[in-house]
């Protein structure tokens, strides 16, 4: 395991992006399934709007950061701003 494994779980807080002039967000959560496995969970659609899609990535925990990075770079490439993700 790498430093990152103990993070991952329920507490582990998500990460949220926000398109305010598209409105629309993006929203990233780490978690383990029943096999222990890291699994990166993808969610996205406009703010306010029950409409969306979401991703599940099933990665090895070295990778969950390198995973995440990505994200972020794809996220700000395409005007998304970072913020506090909120519960659903």
């Amino acid at each position: 395991m790498n430093d990152f494994a103990p993070s991952i779980g329920p507490n582990h807080a998500p990460l949220r992006w926000e398109n305010v002039s598209k409105a629309r967000y993006y929203e990233v959560r780490v978690c383990r399934d029943l096999f222990g496995d890291a699994v990166v969970l993808c969610h996205w659609g406009g703010i306010g709007s029950k409409l969306g899609g979401s991703q599940e990535k099933v990665v090895p925990d070295q990778a969950v950061a390198t995973v995440l990075a990505e994200i972020s770079r794809r996220r700000l490439q395409r005007g998304y701003a970072p913020c506090l993700a909120t519960s659903h």
